[in-house]
């Protein structure tokens, strides 16, 4: 369900709700600033593992250019 980058997330987030590793490490960790930090562990303790997920995901882009626009490109380009 959760891809790499928010798996990691998630479990260091999960350690500092249980006391295992301060905000600092973990800010360190993750490369973020205290206040993502605390608003991560708000979604930690609101939504649990599914607020990790990232909110687009399974949706298209609003830019994606129709393949119909592009195949008349490309046949008014050769």
């Amino acid at each position: 369900m959760l891809n790499e980058i928010e798996e990691k997330k998630y479990n260091i987030i999960e350690q500092v709700e249980n006391g295992k590793i301060s905000r600092k490490e973990a800010k360190y960790e993750l490369g973020l600033s205290f206040k993502q930090i605390d608003r991560l562990r708000i979604v930690y303790r609101n939504e649990g593992m599914k607020g990790f997920v990232h909110k687009n995901r399974g949706k298209v882009s609003e830019k994606k250019i129709d393949k119909k626009i592009i195949e008349e490109l490309e046949q008014l380009y050769l």
